[in-house]
């Protein structure tokens, strides 16, 4: 059992499932093993102790605060290719429709309150998670069973670097709105067709809006309808 404990930083996994809500019974039963399959897998492969990490269940996925020890670059490539092989797995011995899963990765500073994980990095680690590009991703490839968006901060000090294992090419930048704010978030896989930036919920102003975008140090850009800032580290630009 954690306790409370002060804040801390440490590297988020957002895991959700696709289509969850259209199953049966039986069909959510393959949903929360797969689940538990592939996270505990990915913990493991990864040199992760399940009582270093906080696991919070949310409905048909889960959020976990992993183990400080790990490595960040040993996450995300443990990830790439843990993920992919467990999920085939699992879905070739279980009959019905494949389970197919979205992940978040994020690090930023939380607060644990007993088994659960707080804070405003969590927040933005779930409008990652529900954005429209990263649903439209799995929707628009049937053959893949998962599919990935690490955020900004992940990206600079884990993909941007090059570490063996992790092709900063296959990376895309999004940005992702949610309310009056913009996160920078990063695709793995092919480039994204070009659409506008994903929202949260309608836009509600008319006229210019005022967008701000955070970058990993929680400094603002807000100029306009236009994005200015110095977060992309020689790299080309927003991609949408």
């Amino acid at each position: 059992m954690h306790t409370d404990e002060a804040d801390a930083r440490r590297d988020l996994l957002l895991i959700d499932t696709e289509d969850s809500k259209s199953r049966n019974d039986k069909g959510l039963t393959a949903v929360s093993e797969a689940l538990d399959t592939v996270m505990y897998a990915l913990l493991d492969a990864a040199g992760a102790r399940p009582d270093h990490c906080v696991i919070a269940y949310r409905g048909d996925g889960a959020l976990v605060a992993v183990d400080p020890r790990v490595p960040l670059p040993v996450l995300l490539r443990t990830l790439l290719v843990t993920v992919p092989d467990e999920l085939d797995d699992h879905n070739r011995r279980t009959p019905g429709p494949p389970v197919r899963q979205r992940f978040v990765l994020h690090r930023g500073a939380v607060t644990f309150r007993k088994d659960d994980v707080l804070g405003f990095a969590v927040n933005d680690a779930f409008v990652l998670l529900g954005s429209d590009p990263l649903k439209r991703r799995l929707r628009e490839r049937p053959e893949d069973a998962f599919a990935l968006c690490v955020s900004q901060a992940v990206y600079d000090e884990a993909v941007r670097p090059d570490h063996k294992g992790i092709r900063r090419e296959r990376f895309h930048q999004i940005l992702v709105r949610s309310r009056d704010e913009t996160l920078l978030g990063w695709l793995y896989g092919e480039k994204p067709a070009p659409v506008r930036p994903s929202r949260a919920e309608p836009e509600r102003a008319t006229g210019t809006p005022t967008v701000t975008v955070r970058d990993i140090h929680g400094g603002d850009n807000i100029i306009g309808n236009v994005f200015h800032g110095a977060v992309h580290h020689g790299d080309a630009g927003p991609e949408d």
